[in-house]
């Protein structure tokens, strides 16, 4: 036996609340341009300005994603990825640190940002970051186009690094970074 949803009764404050919300984080994401960019402007591995980002960086470290939880912040739910650090460009020397990505699944309760780009547990970055508050985790300086993935070229197979131009091989991205950050 089927139920007919168009008779089932919904609560009206509920329903407005749902609405507010999606209008709120349409607004919200649609609106905020990542660093260095303008609005409308590419933002999933859009420009980032190896320069400014080398200088206003506190760590700049190469490592891989090993784990990952959501958690609320204020009234914001973000994504805490676990990055074991190969390299550190600069900063401080970790093994590990936290980086925090806005967005994410908390209980019944999804956030999304427009343009956050997809990583996945297991994914190769580097990490121009800042300290996320007071807390020992970091974040992406621009919101999140300090965090550059690291990606293999399917022709040559070569492991190779998209910021501004064309793609780049990451040991040479690294090493020009490197020379930024003396």
């Amino acid at each position: 036996m089927s139920r007919d949803r168009r008779n089932t009764k919904r609560d009206p404050t509920e329903r407005s609340l749902v609405r507010i919300v999606i209008l709120i984080a349409l607004v919200v994401g649609s609106s905020v341009p990542a660093w260095n960019q303008t609005a409308g402007g590419p933002i999933e591995g859009g420009s980032l300005d190896i320069e400014e980002a080398t200088a206003a960086s506190e760590a700049i470290v190469r490592g891989t994603l090993s784990g990952a939880r959501t958690d609320w912040v204020g009234r914001k739910i973000y994504t805490f990825y676990d990055l074991s650090v190969s390299d550190t460009i600069k900063g401080e020397t970790q093994k590990t640190m936290a980086v925090a990505v806005p967005g994410g699944a908390k209980g019944k309760i999804a956030s999304v940002w427009a343009g956050v780009p997809q990583f996945a547990v297991g994914d190769e970055v580097v990490l121009f970051g800042t300290r996320f508050g007071r807390g020992p985790a970091f974040q992406a300086i621009g919101l999140f186009a300090g965090l550059v993935k690291v990606r293999t070229n399917v022709s040559t197979g070569e492991r190779i690094v998209d910021t501004t131009g064309p793609a780049q091989n990451v040991e040479e991205f690294v090493q020009h970074v490197r020379s930024l950050a003396r």
